[in-house]
């Protein structure tokens, strides 16, 4: 049951109106269904937010490392967040999105041109030769608490983007080599993955990311039985 109406998996995918650029099935570790519809088998396709499985998982790696304490708070990570928000805010509450920080993906904070979210989004995502303003880094710093931290579930990708600053710290790395080191260059991937930055070099973590299908394929793999 589709908006156009009712049919067949074979017609939704070359349904315009769909506008879907690829399908991988896996069963049991192999694939069983593979087509192309709007981009090439070797294209790279944008993960977004699904991306942030990535984040969360070598979070988790540099946890079982001793590098994270998830209990530890923002400032003890990164100093410059020394305001008393931050110093509240645990590892935690940024990887399970109930930091309380007014940063929540809302459209009144992306409609508003002074909101901290609105002009991280507009800054990292600056074309070549725009005036790429303040880094995202800088912006997140005087972000204000609305809520007690760990009381409400609210979804910011700025929780995802503050955890890849504290992987780069704890590393001394840059982001995308922790997950080429620990992840990608680990699992079989048959070619390399692409982050975006920002204007100001920044590893935009909090979802852009991008990869051929196959290997999105074989990233989902590690959670299932066959992961080996």
């Amino acid at each position: 049951d589709t908006d156009a109406g009712k049919m067949p998996l074979k017609d939704l995918l070359q349904n315009k109106q769909a506008r879907m650029q690829g399908l991988l099935v896996i069963h049991n570790g192999k694939i069983v269904l593979e087509e192309y519809m709007g981009m090439r088998e070797l294209d790279k396709h944008s993960w977004f937010s699904a991306s942030k499985q990535l984040l969360g998982l070598t979070v988790h790696i540099l946890e079982e490392e001793g590098l994270i304490d998830l209990e530890q708070t923002i400032n003890h990570y990164i100093p410059e967040y020394d305001s008393d928000d931050w110093k509240k805010l645990k590892v935690k509450h940024l990887l399970h999105h109930v930091s309380g920080m007014d940063y929540v993906e809302t459209n009144a904070n992306f409609m508003n041109p002074e909101h901290p979210l609105a002009k991280s989004v507009a800054f990292s995502l600056s074309t070549r030769y725009e005036d790429a303003g303040e880094s995202v880094f800088d912006l997140m710093k005087g972000v204000k608490s609305y809520v007690k931290p760990g009381v409400k579930y609210d979804y910011s990708s700025m929780n995802t983007q503050i955890l890849g600053f504290i992987v780069e710290r704890v590393t001394n790395k840059k982001y995308e080599d922790v997950v080429a080191e620990k992840i990608w260059t680990q699992v079989g991937m048959e070619s390399d993955g692409h982050y975006a930055l920002s204007a100001q070099g920044e590893p935009l973590s909090a979802g852009y990311f991008a990869s051929r299908l196959r290997d999105f394929g074989r990233f989902a793999m590690l959670y299932t039985p066959s992961w080996n």
